[in-house]
């Protein structure tokens, strides 16, 4: 069957065959389930609850780091791993509750899906969550989605992202990641690959206009453009 003109010359603009996203700050709003259970969890072990500014800026290196900061100073390991455990298992009962997508992702996604780019989700955030949260919001939308696990080193390790990228028979060419924070950059820079950062999440802007100003995206149409050479 012969391919509309059209269709032919839309495929010949896109600029990547495969979009990598990391997933707090950049698919999903994810703050305010975050800090409730992080607070929680300091609650019940009879620490002071941090501030939304706080939560925010210790967000981007997983749940550990998270629980490290939030933790009072000079805590022992021992304390930091009892609150991690009260903060994952409480996080993952009730993470979808006040959890969304941005503004115009669910489109974004939608239309990368039709333009047959393959999408795929690396998070720093738990494996069972991150599998959770795509399941939940993107189904059908996203390929393979891969946490933060025991197997390889997390971001800003290439580790995951590669391991992404081969599943999905991604190219270093012709794939670019997508998120919010320096890490995510870092991450790009690590494994060769183009890296666009989203000015909607809880990244660093100071630290990500450093790193990567000529790739800062401020709307979920911005970036769709970008991605598919519009």
């Amino acid at each position: 069957i012969m391919e509309s003109t059209e269709s032919k010359e839309i495929k010949n603009t896109i600029k990547y065959k495969t979009v990598i996203f990391d997933l707090d700050g950049t698919l999903l709003d994810t703050i305010k389930d975050l800090e409730i259970a992080m607070n929680m969890a300091l609650e019940k072990l009879g620490h002071e609850k941090r501030t939304h500014e706080e939560i925010k800026s210790f967000i981007g290196h997983g749940s550990e780091e998270l629980v490290r900061k939030a933790m009072p100073k000079g805590s022992s390991n021992r304390e930091i791993q009892n609150c991690l455990k009260i903060f994952k298992d409480y996080y993952f009962k009730n993470m979808l509750e006040n959890t969304l997508p941005y503004k115009g992702i669910i489109e974004l996604l939608t239309t990368l899906t039709e333009s047959e780019i393959e999408k795929g989700v690396v998070s720093n955030k738990p494996d069972a969550a991150t599998k959770k949260a795509c399941e939940h919001f993107f189904d059908g939308l996203v390929t393979e989605a891969m946490g933060d696990n025991q197997y390889r080193a997390s971001k800003p390790a290439p580790d995951n992202l590669l391991e992404v990228m081969r599943t999905l028979g991604a190219t270093d060419s012709d794939t670019c990641y997508v998120g919010d924070s320096a890490v995510d950059v870092l991450t790009a820079q690590n494994t060769g690959i183009a890296c666009y950062s989203t000015m909607w999440g809880y990244g660093d802007k100071a630290e990500i206009e450093k790193l990567n100003a000529e790739r800062m995206v401020y709307s979920a149409e911005e970036l769709q453009k970008i991605l598919l050479g519009e």
